[in-house]
């Protein structure tokens, strides 16, 4: 029998961040609604942790996952942010937006198997059940699909229950996700001279116009 639980989307109540928390904190994983889709999410600052993302999704234990941080802050333990990076997370986040920032130097707060070569996903989640959960943290964790790896994300808590199984300790039912459409993924360039230059590595919620319409505006 898989543990379902429902909770308030726009208000969740705080016994069931507190199982969340809990399960977390033991390096569990957990089901959780998003702006976007539902995220499978575990702590990211643990290897063993980690590798439970390969197991559940059955792809490469090399492929990454984006991860949820409370702030930009928390961010900058472990990447670095560039002016133009920090632009649009002042006016695109909290929201369906993903940073890859390049991983800062000797930086021990996230596992680096985490980080692509361009750096690690960071996510600043505007869905109130994600922002009280990460706020009662001191590590980020993972913001990748609850699917199994090449299967269309699925909308409603029993569908993804029923494909992902007894592997996930707490599926958390916050109703159906407001849509298939993922987080827009923006890298920078890595070299001091062209550490602000936008790529749009996946088109998403945020319009690739609106995202460089704002940068011209700010002088990008």
């Amino acid at each position: 029998m898989h543990r379902i639980i429902k909770c308030t989307a726009n208000r969740p109540e705080v016994e069931v961040l507190e199982q969340i928390e809990k399960l977390l904190r033991d390096g569990q994983a957990v089901v959780l609604p998003t702006e976007t889709q539902y995220s499978l999410s575990v702590r990211a600052d643990r290897r063993d942790v980690l590798d439970q993302i390969g197991k559940i999704k059955k792809r490469d234990f090399t492929q990454k996952s984006a991860l949820f941080v409370k702030d930009m802050e928390m961010a900058s333990l472990f990447c670095d942010i560039s002016e133009t990076a920090s632009a649009l997370a002042r006016k695109f986040l909290p929201g369906p937006l993903t940073l890859v920032l390049p991983e800062r130097t000797n930086q021990n707060m996230v596992d680096s198997q985490l980080a692509s070569g361009d750096g690690f996903g960071i996510r600043i989640s505007s869905a109130p059940i994600i922002k009280e959960t990460i706020s009662r943290l001191e590590f980020p964790i993972t913001a990748t699909s609850a699917n199994i790896s090449g299967t269309m994300p699925r909308a409603t808590i029993n569908d993804i229950a029923e494909e992902l199984g007894d592997q996930i300790a707490l599926y958390v039912d916050g109703g159906p996700s407001p849509g298939r459409t993922p987080s827009t993924v923006v890298k920078f360039g890595s070299t001091e001279n062209d550490a602000d230059m936008l790529e749009i590595l996946r088109p998403g919620q945020i319009p690739a116009t609106e995202l460089r319409n704002y940068l011209k505006e700010f002088g990008q």
